[in-house]
């Protein structure tokens, strides 16, 4: 899911080496998704149909009207407000990961420190 961190170059001197460059490029990456098993990637067109309970689906209208928002600019905005806030959240969890291995590193190195004088 996602986008890879993988770059498929395509050149080419006159629109049809360019084009035929693309579609090699596209079938190399095609190729390499059945390798490894996984699903080629698709673009997103933006627009999703969700399924909620009748009463959410009122109170989002009512909050959107409300607001002077339109019900897909309330669903945006409370999507990109979550995606954040999750966003922050797995960052700062990364943050305490990090600092914890450094504090281990470092007791490690304290206690090697101490095994060795001690020989």
């Amino acid at each position: 899911m996602g986008i890879r961190p993988f770059c498929y170059p395509y050149e080419g001197t006159t629109a049809q080496e360019l084009v035929a460059d693309f579609h090699e490029a596209v079938d190399d990456y095609l190729a390499l998704c059945r390798e490894e098993g996984t699903e080629p990637e698709t673009a997103y067109k933006g627009s999703f149909n969700v399924r909620i309970s009748p009463e959410l689906h009122k109170q989002a209208v009512i909050y959107a009207q409300g607001s002077q928002k339109s019900l897909n600019s309330f669903v945006e905005e409370a999507i990109a407000a979550y995606v954040a806030k999750e966003r922050n959240l797995i960052q700062d969890i990364w943050q305490v990961l990090m600092a914890l291995q450094l504090t281990i590193a470092v007791c490690l190195q304290s206690v090697h420190f101490r095994s060795e004088k001690e020989v």
